[in-house]
């Protein structure tokens, strides 16, 4: 789940929109501002689906330093949610902040976008990093 405060706006690129910088990965022009596009599978280790390459949902988000897109899967809707905290075993995630419980029962986490894009740029210059695991696809929710 993404806090609607974080949210730009939502696009579908085409094709040839999105390209690849020298060594700074995939970035997406929009209005004559380059973006840099992060892909949470990959951040978070989720494995690709196929509609990840392609039909690509880019959510445009910004913090107080920076903008970027997050490349979805799908994007869910908008609705008001009760934040929980994540509790001891699950707090030090880089990139998430909490969790709710959604309306079909199924609980979402909610991220943090300045912690997230922090631990996306991290990771990009640390290759070695192992990555978190987990095998659920990447949805978005704005809260």
């Amino acid at each position: 789940m993404l806090p609607t405060v974080s949210i730009v706006k939502s696009i579908k690129p085409e094709r040839g929109d999105v390209t690849t910088g020298l060594g700074r990965g995939e970035i997406i022009s929009i209005q004559g501002k380059l973006i840099p596009l992060v892909r949470l599978s990959d951040v978070y280790g989720l494995g690709a689906r196929e509609a990840d390459d392609q039909n690509p949902l880019v959510v445009i988000v910004e913090d107080d330093r920076s903008q970027a897109g997050l490349i979805i899967d799908e994007l869910l809707g908008r609705q008001q949610v009760v934040i929980k905290s994540l509790g001891e075993t699950m707090r030090h995630i880089p990139g998430i902040s909490g969790s709710a419980i959604m309306p079909n029962g199924r609980v979402g986490l909610i991220l943090d976008v300045g912690g997230l894009l922090r631990y996306a740029n991290e990771a990009s210059h640390d290759t070695g990093r192992e990555r978190l695991r987990g095998d659920c696809p990447v949805d978005a929710v704005a809260a």
